[in-house]
């Protein structure tokens, strides 16, 4: 059995809103991200995570911002790609984490549900938690570090 760690991380800018996507699940809030895609800052830790764990690039190297076919496409693409490329070389999600760092949203409320959108994305156990940076953010943004487990060989 072959296992690989792969570490994601993902910062974006806020600015006043309807909302910020995580997950796949909108979460109200006075909030948006500021973004080339939908700004769905977890999913793009996540896919940073699981391309990490197989040593292919990162986010940027398969869906550039500054190509605008990615302009306000959905993040469930990106990580649709990574997972397609984690099972070309033979891994399967094994389990993510991820830790969402802002003062707002709070999460709590929605953590339930963007547990089970990503599990349900990448067919494997997603825990998400918030943190607040106790004011200590001068700028105003929503920062994600997700760790991602990948396993080669697991008889199904």
């Amino acid at each position: 059995m072959n296992y690989r760690i792969g570490h994601g991380f993902d910062r974006h800018r806020l600015e006043q809103g309807e909302g910020v996507v995580l997950g796949g699940v909108l979460v109200a809030c006075g909030k948006q991200t500021i973004a080339h895609s939908d700004g769905d800052v977890l999913i793009h830790a996540i896919a940073d995570a699981m391309y990490s764990a197989i040593g292919d690039g990162d986010i940027g190297t398969h869906f550039s911002n500054e190509d605008d076919a990615n302009q306000g496409a959905s993040s469930a693409i990106f990580l649709s790609d990574a997972l397609r490329r984690s099972q070309a070389l033979g891994f399967a999600v094994v389990n993510v984490s991820a830790t969402i760092i802002c003062d707002e949203p709070k999460i709590a409320s929605v953590r339930d549900a963007i547990n089970d959108s990503l599990s349900a994305m990448i067919e494997a156990p997603v825990h998400v938690q918030g943190k607040t940076t106790e004011g200590c953010q001068s700028v105003d943004a929503i920062d994600v570090h997700a760790v991602a487990l990948l396993s080669q060989g697991i008889e199904s």
